[in-house]
C-alpha cells in the first residue's frame, strides 16, 4: 500500500490562490498554482501567492505542475513559482499553455520544461500516471486530472460546470467520467463555489438569446464589460454582434501582473 498524503498550500475557504498538492510515497503533484487578487483593505498588495516553501525545499521530488485552465486563480502564480522551481515540469493544454507562456514572457522568465498535452492521453510516471480529462468551464481546453495510483485514482476537478449544451473545446467528457468512476475513485477533490446554494447551474448559452435582444432593440453603441478571461462570454457577443450585424471592437485594459 502507497503511502498518500493530500493537502492544500491555497484555496480552501477562499476564492482563487488554488494549489494542491498529493504526495504518493517520495513523489510530489501538484495541481494548479493560481494567485488571489487583494482587496480594498490590502493597501500596496495587488495579488496573494500560495505559501510554496514546501515545493522549494522538495523540488526533487515533484513530477510536475498539472494546470486544469487559464484563469489567474489557478495559473497566475506560475511567472513567480518558475523564478523558484526552475527544474520542474509544467503540464498544459494547448490554450493554457499559450497563456502561461504570454505570462512568462511578460515576466522575462524562460522555462524549457513545459509539456503541453493533449486530454484523453495518459502521463506515466513509474507505478503512477496521470489523465486529464475534458471539462466545461468559461475558457476552452480545461480538463480535471485523475492520478492513478495502485491504491485507487485521486481525481482533481479544477473549477467545471455540467451542460450538456457545450460543444467543441468547452464539452465535458461524460464518458470518461463515467469510466473513471466504474473504476473506483479513492478520493474527490472537487471545486465546490456554491456547492451550499440549492437549484442548478444555467447553461453558459442561455444568456446568448439575452445579449441578442439587447442589440437588436438599441439603435446605439452598446458597451459591454466582461472579465478579460471569460473566454465564452466574449464569443457569445461577437456571435450575436455577427448575428445581427453590428460592429464590435475589443479595448483589452487588463493589467495581470502590475506589481
Amino acid at each position: 500500500m502507497s503511502k498518500i498524503k493530500i493537502f492544500s498550500l491555497g484555496g480552501l475557504n477562499e476564492n482563487g490562490k488554488n494549489m494542491y498538492i498529493v504526495e504518493v510515497d517520495k513523489d510530489i503533484f501538484v495541481f494548479d498554482a493560481g494567485l488571489k487578487y487583494g482587496n480594498e483593505q490590502m493597501l500596496g498588495i495587488d495579488y496573494i501567492l500560495p505559501d510554496y516553501s514546501y515545493l522549494k525545499e522538495n523540488e526533487k521530488r515533484i513530477k510536475g505542475i498539472f494546470l486544469t485552465h487559464g484563469h489567474e486563480s489557478n495559473m497566475g502564480a506560475m511567472a513567480d513559482i518558475l523564478v523558484d522551481l526552475k527544474n520542474v515540469n509544467v503540464y498544459a493544454t494547448k490554450y493554457t499553455m499559450e497563456i502561461l507562456k504570454k505570462d512568462l514572457e511578460e515576466s522575462n522568465i524562460v522555462c524549457k520544461n513545459l509539456k503541453e498535452i493533449r486530454p484523453h492521453s495518459k502521463i506515466s510516471f513509474g507505478k503512477n500516471s496521470v489523465f486529464p480529462i475534458s471539462v466545461t468551464h468559461s475558457i476552452p481546453d480545461s480538463v480535471a486530472f485523475v492520478l492513478y495510483t495502485k491504491d485507487g485514482a485521486i481525481v482533481y476537478t479544477g473549477d467545471y460546470v455540467f451542460d450538456s449544451t457545450m460543444m467543441g473545446n468547452y464539452k465535458t467528457d461524460i464518458g470518461k467520467l463515467a469510466y473513471v468512476g466504474k473504476q473506483g475513485v479513492l478520493c474527490l477533490l472537487s471545486e465546490s463555489i456554491y456547492a451550499e446554494h440549492g437549484g442548478h447551474t444555467s447553461p453558459n448559452n442561455r444568456v446568448y438569446d439575452f445579449i441578442k435582444e439587447v442589440l437588436v432593440k438599441s439603435k446605439d453603441r452598446v458597451i459591454a464589460t466582461i472579465q478579460p478571461a471569460h473566454i465564452y462570454r466574449l464569443q457569445e457577443i461577437l456571435n450575436a454582434s455577427v448575428k445581427t450585424r453590428k460592429k464590435s471592437k475589443n479595448n483589452d485594459r487588463s493589467d495581470r501582473h502590475t506589481k
